[in-house]
């Protein structure tokens, strides 16, 4: 990635002195190619560090928002992949759509959502420590049982006690609540 970002400055900058001031298109094309490098340097940091800032719920309109809807089994998953919201946020958008923050409740069904998801942000899921203990973590469809904690995890008690997982190791960790992560809800097929 950094090396795109190289080529593409070293472009930019070829491209910036064989310009004639005075023409405006071709300030306007340095101008997109400044905006392409910014966005790839965003993409870097957005991936880097997945803590990203929530979008407030009321800020997103919910009936126009971009998903990738899949099925599996007698589920249907969606993932919004442009979304970031806090926890609280994230399970009012799943309700809404029809379901609850993902919960996963074997291998196979962790194992299928990773190859699924693999290069993708992180994301939130439905599991939630609502005791502060770090030992009561439940999912919110009521569902549970299994865990898929990377290791370490869960840790800071009482601090950080809504699940995400991180999608590139397919592994779980618990993180404070309101920060912004991606949104991958669960429901029963609809048939």
């Amino acid at each position: 990635m950094k090396a795109l970002l190289i080529l593409i400055g070293g472009l930019a900058m070829a491209f910036a002195i064989s310009l004639d001031t005075n023409d405006k298109y071709a300030k306007m094309e340095m101008d997109m190619a400044t905006d392409i490098e910014a966005d790839i340097e965003a993409d870097i940091e957005i991936n880097s560090n997945n803590n990203m800032t929530a979008t407030p719920l009321e800020d997103i309109d919910l009936e126009y928002v971009h998903k990738e809807c899949f099925p599996w089994g007698i589920h249907e998953y969606c993932y919004f992949p442009h979304t970031s919201v806090s926890w609280g946020d994230a399970e009012t958008i799943c309700q809404r759509w029809g379901g609850h923050l993902v919960s996963i409740n074997s291998k196979h069904e962790r194992d299928y959502l990773h190859k699924r998801l693999y290069r993708r942000p992180d994301y939130w899921i439905g599991f939630v420590d609502n005791s502060g203990t770090n030992t009561g973590y439940q999912w919110t469809d009521g569902s549970g049982g299994f865990t898929f904690w990377h290791g370490g995890q869960p840790d800071l008690r009482g601090q950080q006690m809504c699940g995400r997982v991180w999608a590139h190791h397919g592994t779980w960790d618990n993180l404070q609540c309101w920060h912004g992560q991606r949104v991958l809800c669960k429901q029963f097929l609809r048939i």
